[in-house]
């Protein structure tokens, strides 16, 4: 009898220390979740999203972005946040409608070779052509800048591989095509001005390398 009750005794120790080890090591395994829970919550950054197709050319402004709370880690120096400054810039790459707005895709004027340029068609774009599509831009004579010259010349590419940023209806009552606005090098500019203001009947065609590419 004596022997039982000190083998008892021997054993409420080992059977207390073992529910204590337990309680601890849950107490520490809970207060290390609830840690992580509030490290991913208070790691977030506020990041600026496209709330359009941006190409590259366009001028940056206020209404072309919103502001988008997101997870942060070593990704987000990546991207612009919330309060840098980039109405008034220059986008460089294209960033499509929902997506992070990246540093690279954004620069001062000064260091882009590229600006928009709006013209009239001399018919309705086609309907396989979508904003953001890589395309051409023809001029031909017209009759009425065939009228106005002894000459005729063939149709011919005056811009190669631009960026269609916008199509619209156009506004202008002389042109029964639509309007568009395109992206291209500034060098082109001069021959495309030069064969508007001479009344050349201007249509614009999917590039030969791909739509997107």
């Amino acid at each position: 009898m004596l022997f039982a009750l000190k083998k008892s005794a021997k054993r409420i120790p080992h059977r207390i220390n073992a529910r204590v080890v337990l309680g601890v090591t849950l107490i520490v395994v809970a207060s290390l979740a609830s840690w992580g829970v509030y490290r991913l919550n208070a790691n977030t950054a506020t990041v600026l999203v496209a709330n359009r197709l941006l190409v590259e050319g366009e001028q940056v402004s206020q209404t072309d972005f919103r502001s988008q709370e997101v997870a942060s880690g070593a990704f987000s120096s990546e991207y612009f946040l919330t309060g840098d400054p980039v109405v008034g810039k220059v986008v460089t790459r294209v960033v499509h409608p929902g997506e992070l707005i990246p540093r690279a895709s954004i620069g001062e004027a000064s260091e882009t070779l590229q600006t928009t340029l709006v013209i009239d068609l001399s018919s309705a774009i086609a309907s396989s052509l979508h904003e953001g599509d890589i395309v051409d831009v023809w001029a031909a004579d017209s009759p009425r800048s065939s009228a106005a010259t002894a000459t005729t010349t063939a149709p011919h590419a005056v811009v190669r591989r631009a960026r269609l940023a916008h199509k619209q209806e156009s506004g202008n009552s002389l042109s029964s095509g639509d309007r568009v606005e395109i992206v291209l090098p500034r060098s082109a500019v001069p021959e495309v001005l030069q064969s508007v203001a001479q009344g050349d009947a201007m249509t614009v065609v999917a590039s030969s390398g791909g739509l997107n590419s």
